[in-house]
């Protein structure tokens, strides 16, 4: 969700906020948040926003992807970013390009 040119946004763990689920580009998200609860009680020194990082760099580890270096330190936020900052996954590459080069400023091997 971060937006390049505002430098808002980020990896903030507001998703577990029921307003962020809500967000069109979330649907299942719940799901997540609920399998990764039982992680966070047992280590509660570890914030939201590291762990919904840290599960995404496990699983794109685990999944055959790169290894990805976790720096942790991140801060839970109340309040969820706007919505419309995800693609929309009804639209193909050029909105892709436009949310995650535009907006958060990746190139298209970032993207992939």
């Amino acid at each position: 969700t971060f937006d390049v040119s505002t430098k808002t946004g980020g990896p903030f763990g507001t998703m577990k906020n029921p307003a962020e689920q809500a967000h069109g580009a979330n649907a299942g998200l719940d799901i997540a948040v609920r399998m990764l609860e039982p992680v966070k009680e047992e280590f509660p020194i570890l914030s939201y926003a590291d762990l919904y990082q840290l599960a995404g760099v496990v699983a794109v580890e685990v999944t055959g992807g790169p290894e990805i270096p976790f720096h942790p330190g991140r801060e839970d936020k109340p309040q969820p970013p706007p919505e419309g900052r995800l693609p929309d996954a009804t639209k193909g590459s050029d909105h892709l390009r436009q949310v995650f080069g535009k907006q958060m400023g990746l190139s298209d091997q970032d993207i992939v």
